[in-house]
């Protein structure tokens, strides 16, 4: 179950014709896992190019990880089931975060009606969307550290086997 905390932030706007501050109040919640909810529109929008950014840089760090299974275990000839299963985790992995991706920039699309004000009406839908990715991306991150964990432990393992070997 997740906790949930709530917080107020203040958001002061400036009007330079008049000099003067205009302060809007917005109340956000928080998961314990970090994520926004009950945003306004602008905030929805940062916040999703904020993901999009971050799945960017697990795909750079998934391929990283995929080279070295290529070049220190696959191209030996080293049949090693364990790695085998990590690389597979691994191309599955990226699928989820490429699915995932598209479905951050579809919502995009679909908040930057909400900025227009026309469509203030479906703020609730997008909010639920918000919600449903900020899940998937939870639940994303959660299996990449585990796939990662499982990559340094069979490494570790076959490093020490091949220590093993030459010390013998």
């Amino acid at each position: 179950m997740r906790s949930i905390l709530l917080q107020h932030l203040t958001i002061l706007y400036f009007q330079p014709h008049n000099h003067q501050f205009i302060q809007v109040m917005e109340t956000k919640l928080h998961l314990s896992a970090g994520f926004s909810h009950e945003c306004s529109a602008e905030e929805l929008y940062v916040l999703t190019r904020h993901w999009v950014s971050d799945l960017n840089f697990f795909e750079t760090e998934i391929t990283y990880f995929q080279s070295l299974i290529k070049l220190f275990f696959m191209e030996q000839g080293n049949s090693i089931n364990r790695i085998e299963i990590i690389q597979m985790n691994f191309d599955d992995l990226l699928k989820r975060k490429n699915s995932i991706t598209q479905n951050i920039i579809q919502h995009q699309n679909e908040i930057s009606l909400l900025l227009d004000k026309a469509h203030e009406d479906k703020k609730v839908y997008f909010n639920m969307v918000q919600y449903r990715l900020e899940s998937e991306i939870f639940d994303f991150i959660k299996r990449f550290r585990s796939i990662k964990k499982d990559f340094f432990e069979a490494t570790k393992h076959v490093y020490a086997n091949a220590e093993k070997a030459i010390e013998a």
